[in-house]
């Protein structure tokens, strides 16, 4: 998967406007002392001139990311000299000053106003979805990689600082609105007022959605890899195949081997191996409202990635030198995670409290991070749950069990494929231990040929023919039985009750932790 979306963001409109009251310097000559100045405490932990730090450090400033303009911050992270940015959706994004990057941001260590915001369950980091809002940064410090020895093992790969503007120096409303293509919205808003002489108030707001980027690659899934060894299908068949394949970014095209002599003879003695057709990344990821979606707000019929956060803060100067500080955070958010498996996170929500006592000298800092799964879940696992579920509750007349629908798939393939190299078949022909799906649930039907089969085909007709009518019989996307399923499975975690028994595995990503 490209780590870097091609797609170039299209901004239609930019609109922000400040009343905010900026502290102001009398002369230019003492701005530019200030400047060769300025201090730096996050390199080494204490106060020091940031061109004597004795490790490298880079510090993006407001103005700086805002000449950088992307869907969240960390993606502009990229344009920086030794930084390496991985992005699999509008905004998880993961960085690393090293290489190695992944989409799993690992060994780095993100902080906003020296707050983990790391997924407690997880331990990831979805780009910015818990971090501070863009309208309320003052600036960025990015530790490089060996050099953040100081912030623990796990900061191998570099460390992230985004340090929120001080509601005593920057007062007043501002706010900032973009649109682009793909149907993308994002506004945030910035409020902050001092009340008397030693108490202010600050409130962040942000909302973000547009259309994900969802996965279409149809090209099989590699049998070896570019440096010889197996690779995660070293059965599959070649792309193109009509006997199917198994897809990169098809979930659910379960691969069945078929080498019964009867078969194979058909197949100039060669065994073959069938595909069940699956479930593309749209088909699943998305979430429709009809089937009881409890989070609504990115849900338009499309699976939209979707950020929004609340941020109250309350400031207290104490005294001229001591300072204490409570903040609270909410961030719902939505997107596709890109890991050994594609996960759609739905409605991933994290509390966030951070109390702090500081001074110029030292610091009391105590914060926790909440995080709630809502509906997330491995889509590859959904896909093979729904391909791996009983066709109906109960037995069929003979008390033998319902066939899954791969099974009764693979059942209508093998017999429609041996009609059309053989005598053929007339419309209308119920094929034995073979059933059409029920979408309403219930028992199925028998299935019966929609069409005549020309007997004495070629071996490529044959199985083309037999993968059309198989994947016909099979539960239609959509349906209230496929809605059904689909939510128990995504609730589900380990062996679950799917119609009357437990050899199907959930797909839920269930996380719901803090620290």
């Amino acid at each position: 998967m490209k780590r870097i979306f091609s797609h170039i963001l299209l901004i239609l409109t930019v609109t922000e406007f400040s009343l905010a009251q900026v502290p102001t310097r009398k002369k230019t000559l003492e701005l530019d002392t200030l400047y060769l100045k300025e201090v730096i405490v996050s390199a080494s932990r204490t106060a020091e001139p940031l061109m004597e730090t004795p490790v490298t450090v880079e510090r993006v400033t407001r103005a700086q990311l805002q000449r950088q303009p992307s869907s969240e911050f960390i993606s502009s992270l990229s344009r920086l000299k030794g930084v390496d940015v991985s992005q699999s959706s509008w905004l998880i994004t993961s960085f690393s000053t090293r290489g190695f990057n992944s989409s799993k941001a690992e060994r780095v260590v993100q902080l906003a106003d020296y707050v983990d915001v790391t997924s407690p369950t997880a331990s990831l980091y979805y780009g910015n979805w818990v971090g501070t809002s863009e309208l309320d940064l003052e600036s960025v410090d990015l530790v490089f990689g060996a050099n953040s020895a100081l912030y623990g093992s796990n900061a191998f790969n570099g460390v992230l600082l985004m340090h929120s503007k001080d509601p005593f120096k920057y007062q007043g409303l501002s706010a900032s609105l973009r649109g682009g293509n793909r149907s993308m919205i994002d506004w945030q808003i910035r409020y902050a007022k001092v009340l008397g002489n030693r108490f202010s108030v600050k409130f962040n707001a942000n909302y973000f959605e547009a259309d994900e980027f969802l996965s279409s690659n149809n090209s099989a899934i590699k049998r070896v890899t570019s440096g010889g060894l197996a690779g995660s299908d070293p059965l599959n068949n070649a792309e193109g195949n009509p006997a199917g394949w198994n897809a990169v970014n098809r979930y659910g095209d379960l691969g069945s081997a078929v080498t019964a002599p009867a078969l194979t003879a058909l197949n100039n003695n060669q065994s073959y191996r069938i595909y069940t057709q699956g479930y593309t990344e749209a088909e699943i990821a998305n979430w429709p409202e009809s089937s009881g979606n409890p989070f609504k707000l990115f849900n338009n019929g499309n699976y939209k990635a979707g950020n929004y956060r609340i941020n109250p803060s309350l400031h207290w100067q104490v005294t001229t030198k001591l300072r204490a500080v409570y903040e609270y955070k909410l961030a719902v958010s939505n997107g596709i995670f890109q890991s050994t498996s594609r996960y759609a996170q739905h409605g991933m929500k994290y509390d966030v409290h951070r109390f702090e006592l500081k001074t110029d000298k030292w610091f009391l800092r105590a914060y926790t991070v909440f995080d709630y799964g809502g509906k997330a879940y491995d889509l590859s696992s959904l896909a093979s749950g729904l391909l791996n579920a009983p066709m109906a509750v109960g037995t069929q007349t003979n008390g033998t069990r319902y066939p899954t629908f791969a099974q009764n798939y693979y059942s209508v393939w093998n017999q429609a494929f041996t009609a059309a190299r053989t005598n053929g078949l007339a419309a209308g022909t119920a094929l034995p231990n073979a059933y059409a799906a029920n979408g309403n649930g219930g028992a199925p039907t028998s299935y019966t040929l929609p069409q005549a089969i020309a007997g004495n085909q070629s071996i490529e007709a044959a199985q083309a023919l037999a993968t059309q009518l198989a994947t016909g019989g099979q539960l239609p996307i959509g349906s209230p039985l496929f809605n059904q399923l689909r939510e128990q499975i995504v609730n589900g975690v380990g062996l679950i009750d799917v119609n009357g028994t437990k050899t199907v595995r959930g797909a839920a990503f269930a996380n719901t932790a803090r620290f």
